[in-house]
């Protein structure tokens, strides 16, 4: 270690401490009082400081680092630090000066004091109680943390991602379908549509047509909806018409429709009645002029992790003056409407 000699109040005696550095730091202010090496200090009497100084920022005095514990406006006289034991004798009108080895490590390297009123630290700013350490590059958010921020790019494709789109589809049927004879919705037949007319470009919405529903029995001419996988719930609103002849002439019937909903169990579709969705339409059926039709809608939600919901249109008829009276379906004058609506 390289010593040397300095000056003592003590006659006829010296006094040997490590050698100071020399021209590597920025002075401030001169204390106005001796501290002898060996003492714990608090605070020091400075001259006037010329600068406002904060909390965390560090000077040296005679080779001794401390560091501020509160803030201090210029013109200050008196500094709090955190306490410390003296290496070094704070000898009176010792400069305060900021050390340039600390200030080389701040300028290439930044990990304490502050910038923009932000607080710094090794790993990251903070301020408001909020510290961010890092970039986060998820177009899905995967990895978002309170502690870092995405990219603009991120955010962007993250809430274009949470925008539903339209999807809609409005289905319409290539033929007629025939009702049963027999009286009562324990006959009712399916309503056969088959055709998607008009679709939204992001479309949800699966038509089974004649084949029915792949590995299951009982799916012919239903649709399925898919819910959207970031929400809890998806609602959909469905609305329909269902237009009627006769297939006899002069004669009265009443015809019945409803919506059904199913999933399927042990190789089928198992069906449910959706409530309250029956409606009926009435038909005098006299000469040429016999059309009759009916509309409704339903409002239905799908819930995340639900096995897929299958639904189908039933037509029965309902009573007629003839027992051999069916209802048949007009195809210009039957569809069902489905609209995504959250």
């Amino acid at each position: 270690m390289k010593i040397k000699l300095v000056r003592s109040n003590l006659q006829s005696s010296q006094i040997f401490e490590p050698l100071k550095l020399i021209g590597k730091s920025v002075q401030l202010a001169a204390i106005t009082e001796q501290v002898l090496a060996g003492n714990t200090i608090t605070s020091i009497s400075v001259s006037a400081i010329g600068y406002d100084m904060k909390s965390g920022d560090r000077i040296n005095i005679n080779d001794q680092l401390l560091t501020l514990s509160a803030d201090a406006s210029a013109g200050a006289t008196s500094l709090s630090v955190n306490s410390v034991f003296l290496d070094y004798t704070l000898g009176l009108y010792d400069s305060i000066d900021l050390d340039k080895n600390n200030l080389f490590v701040q300028y290439q390297r930044k990990t304490e004091g502050q910038v923009a009123g932000f607080d710094i630290d090794a790993d990251g700013i903070a301020k408001g109680g909020v510290e961010i350490t890092g970039w986060l590059d998820s177009d899905t958010m995967t990895g978002a943390t309170s502690n870092n921020v995405p990219t603009a790019e991120s955010v962007k494709s993250y809430v274009d991602s949470q925008i539903n789109k339209p999807n809609f589809s409005s289905l319409t049927c290539s033929g007629t379908s025939l009702s049963s004879a027999t009286d009562g919705d324990a006959s009712a037949v399916v309503c056969k549509y088959d055709t998607e007319t008009t679709i939204s470009d992001v479309n949800t919405i699966i038509i089974y047509g004649a084949g029915g529903v792949a590995g299951a029995t009982g799916g012919e001419y239903s649709f399925s909806v898919t819910p959207v996988e970031s929400l809890i719930k998806t609602a959909f609103e469905f609305t329909w018409n269902v237009g009627f002849n006769t297939s006899v002439v002069n004669n009265r019937i009443l015809m019945g429709v409803k919506l059904q909903q199913g999933s399927v169990s042990g190789g089928a579709v198992v069906w449910a009645d959706v409530d309250p969705t029956i409606s009926f339409a009435y038909n005098r059926g006299a000469g040429a002029i016999r059309q009759a039709s009916t509309s409704n809608g339903m409002l239905v939600i799908i819930e995340a992790g639900q096995p897929i919901q299958y639904f189908r249109l039933l037509f029965w008829k309902v009573a007629a003056s003839n027992a051999s009276m069916k209802g048949i379906t007009e195809i210009n004058a039957t569809n069902f409407r489905i609209k995504q609506i959250n």
